[in-house]
């Protein structure tokens, strides 16, 4: 009975240490990804404007 208990010990401890590195690594790499995030935007120049991502400047007359 002894060596069955042991291994439902172990068995279960494995499981909790499996499940602590699933969603471990990825809580991690979400909190370094925020921790180091930088707001890198700019001012657009007048007379400008900048599409939703910010990748293509266009010249314009007016904005509305």
């Amino acid at each position: 009975m002894k060596k069955c208990q042991r291994f439902s010990r172990l068995l279960k401890l494995s499981i909790v240490v499996a499940i602590f590195i699933a969603l471990g690594v990825p809580a991690l790499h979400l909190v370094a990804t925020a921790v180091q995030d930088q707001n890198s935007t700019t001012a657009v120049a007048t007379e400008h404007v900048d599409d939703a991502i910010r990748l293509n400047s266009a010249r314009v007359q007016e904005v509305w």
